[in-house]
């Protein structure tokens, strides 16, 4: 009887060994355009180690960003996500299960001696068989979400290194605009002062020396706005490198100029992008493990076949030891709850097409933000040499506009006209330089550059 149920068990499990309703998985796939506007036919490769922000020539970004990749709390919580779908890709799909137990206590005897004190314990082990696909889907599932999740790590490093430069980027352009600002505040305070000397003279009158001081007082104003700018910009880079606010307040205040790209780097096509954004793999992988699941949900439609085997022991004060075992299959059939078991199987198909959409959406998404940044990268290059040279004939205006002033050739408002403008002139570069810095950071975030390197602020691309 014994040797008919274990052939009985391995004839069954042989005759479904082969009816796998896994879903298989096809990676997704998306007719891509051949180049960008505007951009190179040529393909940038892989940029995983392309240290761009090296490309500022700025000394301490490459030292905050060194730094920065091994002290940053999102990378550091991304990568114990990686610790914990390691552990659970080890234990899943795994056929064998069991444990020990044991138990003890008092049971009745005889008339004589109605007590008597006993102990059990158990040896337990089974085994199922995956006939159905259920635990290699649970396998792959859990494999690509282990995949993700090391993605994850490259994306939180992408991000991280992003938001630090461009908030570097912030806190110089607040600088160089409380610098400009405090220049020309210099300028009106000392046209008020010439024209407190012609109002003394009777060459000017109250009007103007109302108007001069009221200039100098708005672009007073202008500094503590300015100023905490800055210190945000500060406080956000001490943040994202792991410390409290203020930490790197007095490494920035000593001030440097605008950070502004030496070297621009190749975007790259389309293709490019599906291999090196970190955030369409994470979609990807995520598709391929919804897909996995759907096997899953469906092997539970189905029997599950097993072998079980189970040995006992009892020990007792004054009866004789006693041992059992049983060993044979064992199996389980879902005869009830069907209609949630298949309820749970158009869940998950309705999340794998879900997360097929999510995956188009993310590609589209890069592309996008691709091509804004090729399209951004020219333009504001070309605003910012377009607005140096606004600075240089405003500043040549209004050197002349002061000369003739002191001479009595025109009037005050000329030369207040002629200070709003270069003062104007000098923060819309300012603003200038920021925005072609900020472009550049966000093009280079958007191929996928830097993402593989964990502590490097050498700034050297390779």
């Amino acid at each position: 009887m014994y040797t008919y149920r274990i052939g009985l068990a391995f004839l069954t499990t042989a005759g479904l060994a082969a009816c796998d309703v896994s879903e298989p998985y096809q990676p997704p796939e998306m007719t891509m355009p051949a180049t960008f506007a505007e951009g190179s036919s040529a393909s940038v490769g892989e940029t995983r180690a392309i240290a761009w922000w090296g490309a500022f020539g700025d000394r301490r970004l490459d030292q905050l960003v060194a730094a920065g990749l091994a002290q940053n709390l999102d990378i550091r919580i991304a990568r114990e996500r990686v610790a914990a779908a390691g552990a659970v890709a080890r234990g899943a799909g795994v056929p064998f299960a069991g444990g020990i137990g044991a138990d003890g206590g008092y049971r009745g005897g005889s008339p004589d001696d109605p007590t008597e004190r006993y102990a059990t314990g158990a040896l337990r082990v089974s085994w199922v068989a995956d006939l159905f696909g259920g635990l290699g889907s649970e396998r792959r599932a859990a494999a690509a979400e282990l995949d993700a999740a090391g993605y994850g790590v490259e994306a939180a490093r992408l991000l991280f290194v992003a938001e630090l430069t461009a908030a570097y980027i912030d806190a110089r352009f607040f600088q160089e605009s409380i610098a400009l600002t405090r220049q020309t505040l210099a300028s009106r305070q000392r046209t008020l002062d010439l024209t407190n000397r012609l109002f003394d003279a009777a060459s000017a009158t109250a009007l103007d020396v109302a108007q001069a001081r009221g200039l100098v007082d708005e672009t007073r104003a202008q500094l503590p706005v300015l100023e905490t700018g800055f210190r945000r910009a500060a406080h956000r880079v001490s943040t994202l490198m792991g410390q409290p606010a203020d930490t790197y307040v007095g490494f920035l205040s000593s001030g440097a100029p605008q950070p502004w790209p030496r070297r621009i780097y190749g975007a790259g096509v389309p293709a490019d992008l599906l291999r090196n954004r970190p955030d369409i793999h994470i979609a990807e992988r995520d598709l391929a493990a919804a897909t996995a699941r759907i096997g899953i949900a469906r092997a539970d439609l189905y029997p599950s076949i097993g072998l079980l085997g189970v040995i006992t022991g009892t020990a007792a004060a004054k009866s004789p030891d006693e041992s059992t075992w049983s060993f044979g299959p064992i199996i389980n059939i879902p005869l009830f709850g069907r209609e949630r078991l298949n309820a749970t199987v158009s869940q998950r198909e309705a999340q794998a097409r879900t997360q097929m959409l999510v995956w188009q959406n993310t590609v589209l998404r890069a592309v996008e933000e691709v091509q804004n940044g090729i399209v951004g990268l020219g333009r504001d290059r070309d605003a910012v040499g377009a607005q140096r040279r606004a600075v240089n004939s405003l500043a040549e205006a209004l050197r002349l506009a002061q000369e003739s002033y002191e001479r009595g050739e025109t009037s005050l408002l000329a030369v207040l006209d002629a200070e709003r403008a270069v003062g104007r002139a000098r923060n819309e570069l300012a603003a200038a330089n920021r925005r072609h810095a900020q472009t550049f950071v966000a093009l280079n975030t958007a191929i996928g550059a830097g993402r593989g390197l964990e502590s490097r602020g050498d700034g050297q691309g390779s």
